[in-house]
């Protein structure tokens, strides 16, 4: 059973709710264009490779058909592409508009505290999955240096809540191509960080900021020379060869790494009483 958390938080100056940064048009215009290769290598719909292929793009066209039924209706009814990237990107101004993130938010299974947040991995009530977010929207990374104090306050208070509201927890798990990262990994403990391997599932290109995250700034701004190369490299690549190339030592991308460790290792490492 849930229990209410009281007075185990630490927060500290940094908790404010920030102002959502917009990300560019060019950012919508890339994953367009990344869809159409993909569309070509896998003769699969346009749409389709939107849906299963791209982060930004696809939450603007099909998240939003939950609520109001979209421009998307059936990945099988083509649509034109310049009425498609313009509705994805107003879609995703008016969004960003009136919305702030929120530092602290309670979830039915999980909570955000900053940039970090977890939840409950589905069908497994003992796992909980670590997630990462620039929630800060600065000049400056919220991984550096001068940031790391804040970012293990962070982590301090998801574990304190996964503690006190989810004490059966046993396990957590991640999967990010942030965890290639000195300034990234240095948050979890040895146990955890070695249990690192790639995952080479395609289906992680449509899981958000697992592999997209890399091609945009801390500004949300596509990272254009990266994202050239990328389209280039994918754009060559024969159509039996998969994705997961490109994340080989001479390849344009950080491989999205996946591991799990026992949630006792965390509670030690952050002093977490239990």
């Amino acid at each position: 059973m849930e229990r209410q958390a009281q007075g185990r938080l630490r927060h500290g100056e940094h908790w404010k709710a920030e102002k959502m940064i917009a990300f560019s048009r060019e950012q919508f215009a890339f994953e367009l264009e990344f869809a159409k290769v993909i569309s070509r290598r896998k003769n699969v719909a346009l749409l389709t490779s939107v849906k299963e292929y791209t982060w930004m793009l696809k939450n603007s066209l099909f998240h939003h058909n939950n609520k109001d039924g979209g421009l998307i209706e059936n990945t099988n009814v083509p649509v034109e592409e310049d009425l498609m990237l313009e509705y994805a990107y107003q879609k995703q101004l008016e969004k960003t508009l009136d919305y702030s993130v929120d530092y602290e938010r309670s979830w039915t299974t999980g909570a955000r505290f900053g940039c970090f947040s977890y939840d409950n991995c589905i069908g497994e009530p003992e796992a909980m999955g670590i997630h990462f977010l620039n929630a800060e929207y600065g000049a400056e990374s919220p991984l550096s240096e001068n940031k790391t104090e804040s970012r293990k306050s962070e982590v301090h208070d998801v574990l304190s809540d996964i503690a006190l509201r989810f004490p059966y927890t046993q396990e957590i798990r991640g999967k990010s191509w942030l965890y290639n990262l000195p300034a990234y990994r240095q948050f979890f403990p040895e146990s955890y960080i070695a249990g690192l391997v790639i995952d080479t599932d395609e289906s992680q290109w449509g899981r958000g900021s697992t592999i997209w995250g890399q091609l945009v700034d801390s500004q949300m701004q596509l990272k254009t020379d990266k994202a050239k190369e990328l389209l280039r490299q994918v754009s060559e690549l024969p159509s039996d060869v998969p994705l997961s190339v490109l994340y080989e030592e001479d390849g344009v991308l950080l491989p999205p790494l996946t591991t799990s460790g026992p949630i006792g290792d965390f509670y030690t490492m952050y002093d977490v009483t239990t």
